[in-house]
């Protein structure tokens, strides 16, 4: 049962409506509404509160939600770590396009820094991929979803499949885009 569910049965339990709690723990009605509803969480000190109001144990209100605010923590770091990488990636082009206005010794140190946070934060992402057990783009994607990786695991087979295409169009797009970048905005002559 997740927490937003255990709070409603415990004030049911307890003939209590979600002003009598409100007023009992010192919050609004719209707060207990919130965390009954599944939309916030009670802080720590609230927890305890009601923990104490429903002769009950902190751990017993959120022992089966543990896991689920821990998924959803994974899930911020994820989407957070991926907009890093798009980030560093994008702005690695563009101090390599800034050849072509910057001095060649501060574009290249932009390059150099860009691409340095690109691969920590590349590093970051695979280091917590590997930690939640997810091993291709679409069981990422389906992890976000909320859905666990054992309803979409593939066979090793598929799975170096995958992760080779990837590669290949990761660096065939790559080279292209340089490629691109250097002869027509830069002027290069390769």
């Amino acid at each position: 049962m997740k927490i937003n569910e255990k709070l409603i049965y415990y004030r049911n339990q307890n003939n209590l409506s979600q002003a009598a709690l409100a007023k009992k723990m010192y919050v609004s009605r719209q707060t207990i509404s919130n965390w009954e509803t599944g939309k916030t969480y009670p802080d720590i000190q609230s927890l305890v509160l009601m923990a104490d109001i429903y002769e009950t144990t902190v751990d017993q209100l959120v022992k089966d939600d543990i896991d689920l605010m821990q998924n959803n923590l994974s899930k911020f770091k994820l989407r957070e770590l991926s907009v890093g990488l798009i980030t560093t990636l994008v702005a690695t082009y563009i101090s390599f396009i800034s050849i072509h206005w910057l001095p060649l010794p501060i574009a290249s140190m932009l390059v150099a820094t860009f691409s340095t946070l690109g691969i920590i934060i590349a590093m970051t992402l695979i280091k917590l991929n590997n930690k939640l057990h997810l091993q291709t783009f679409k069981q990422t994607i389906a992890f976000l979803n909320g859905k666990t990786v054992e309803e979409i695991n593939y066979s090793v087979k598929k799975r170096r499949y995958i992760l080779t295409t990837a590669a290949i169009v990761g660096i065939l797009l790559g080279t292209i885009l340089t490629y691109l970048i250097a002869t027509n905005i830069l002027g290069w002559s390769l």
